[in-house]
Order: C-alpha cells, then structure tokens, then sequence
C-alpha cells in the first residue's frame, strides 16, 4: 500500500488523553455538513469514532442521515471524529471532549467528476504545451491541474511521468516517491517516476481545488534522446479507514484496493504522427 499516514497525535495535541469521567455512556450525536454547497446542507455519510489515549481505538462507526442526527452512546472521554465516503471524500477530523449529551458538526467536501479535473503542461511563455516533448532538454513552469465544476472539490497531491527509454523526467523542488500500482497500471510506458510537490495538494483537511479553481507544481525538466510522448498523471490523497485504521493516502491497489478519493487523471502529450 502506498501509505501515507497522519499520525494519531497531530489530531490530539493539546488536551490531556483522557477527561475525568462524570458520569456513564453520555449522548454524542454527529452531523455531516457540505461544506461546498451553494447552501451548507446535512448530508448522509460514514462517519468513524475513535477514543483517543496512547493510539487511536476505533469504538465506533454507522451511516449519517441528511435529515437529523445520529447518537452514539459512549464513556466520557476524549474522542477523534471524521465523516466521509463516496461522494464526499475529504473531510476535517473533530476533536471532542465528552463529559455529557454533546452535539457536534463534522465538515465533508463533495468530490469533483474526474472528466471536470484537466491537467496541463505549462511552457515558459505560461501557455499549454500539447505537442510531443522536443529532444534535448527542456525546462516547463510546471504541470497545471484545473477544476470545473461548482460546489465540488479535488486534492491533487502525486504527479507521476511515464515515458520511453531515452527520456528523463525531473522535478527540482519536488520530492521524488515510489509509484502507486495505480499510477503505473494507467500508463502505457514501464518507465516512470513520481513526485510529490509541495505547490500541489494538501495533507488534511478541505481539497485545494474547489469550484472552478487551479493549482500548479514547481518546474518540469524533461531531457530527451528524441522528440516523444509523455504521460502526465495526477493522483488525489484523501481519508480512508481499513480494520479500525485511519489515514490519509494516494490510492494503491495493492494490498487493500478500497477506492480512495476522486481518482486519477491522466494527460498524454502526443508524438506527431
């Protein structure tokens, strides 16, 4: 699995592991909020608990409504929140002191349709490459991704290049990762290489993109033998829960093929024919 995980304690610093408890089973009752919409609606969704102390122990879990709350009964105590699923696959994690009956409003974002999130190669004079990469090397302001589609959202965070023999692919101020089985079974080339930029995606929280909005990663260095394609693919990092753990990821078919996220989209520059 292509892992990137958030630490349990960058959630929980701050307060002590566990309160003094006042009483037996208080009422916690949850919501999922949109927080893209035209409106700020309840939504149904997942959500997941987990009482915090040395780790995270998920005690926990069932399906918002879009119409009232839903309650949980559990210990007082210190307790990590976050709703999300299919159609809302970023979401902000809550921190909740419980010590009685507590009401709490937990932040999903809509994810965008893939075929609304396009991706370009900037040159130097700032406007779209879309032919072949010329031979010999070349420098581009970046790869650009764009959304268009309202009330929705999409966190780019991986680049992956993928390319013939003769070709190489740099990022200067990106850092260079190992490529998800994802990446490397949407691309025709065997070659490729994977960067995670700091100018793209965010590690938690609501998406970069939203509505109709665009990011770009740090410049593109390409140094070829020939004129040539090259594969440009973009992949979103997003919450996900397997067996009681949570984490934020670039999805990986393998160990665990559970969709994470929007997903990804692909460019590809063209040889001329």
């Amino acid at each position: 699995m292509y892992n990137l995980k958030v630490p349990a304690v960058m959630f929980v610093a701050g307060f002590l592991a566990y309160s003094l408890s006042i009483g037996s089973s208080p009422e916690l009752s949850l919501e999922a909020y949109d927080e893209l919409g035209s409106q700020r609606q309840q939504v149904d969704t997942q959500t997941y608990i987990w009482e915090t102390g040395d780790g995270m122990e998920l005690v926990d879990s069932g399906n918002l409504s879009a119409d009232k709350p839903r309650s949980f009964s559990l210990d007082s105590g210190n307790y990590i929140s976050i709703a999300f699923g299919e159609r809302y696959p970023y979401a902000d994690p809550s921190s909740i002191s419980l010590s009685s009956d507590k009401t709490d409003e937990l932040e999903v974002y809509r994810g965008a349709s893939r075929e609304n999130v396009t991706i370009e190669l900037i040159g130097n004079d700032t406007e779209e490459h879309t032919g072949p990469v010329p031979a010999g090397r070349n420098v581009f302001r970046g790869v650009r991704v764009n959304l268009s589609e309202p009330a929705s959202g999409y966190n780019p965070y991986m680049v992956t290049f993928g390319y013939p023999d003769g070709v190489e692919v740099e990022m200067p101020d990106a850092r260079e990762v190992s490529t998800p089985e994802t990446a490397a079974e949407e691309l025709e080339y065997i070659n490729t290489v994977s960067f995670i930029s700091d100018n793209l995606g965010s590690t938690e929280g609501p998406p970069v993109l939203q509505g109709n909005d665009s990011t770009s990663t740090g410049q593109v260095i390409t140094d070829a033998r020939n004129r040539t394609e090259l594969e440009v693919l973009v992949q979103d990092r997003a919450p996900y829960v397997t067996d009681g753990e949570f984490g934020v990821k670039v999805q990986d078919s393998s160990p665990d093929p559970e969709e994470t996220g929007v997903g990804s989209v692909l460019k590809v520059l063209e040889t001329e024919k």
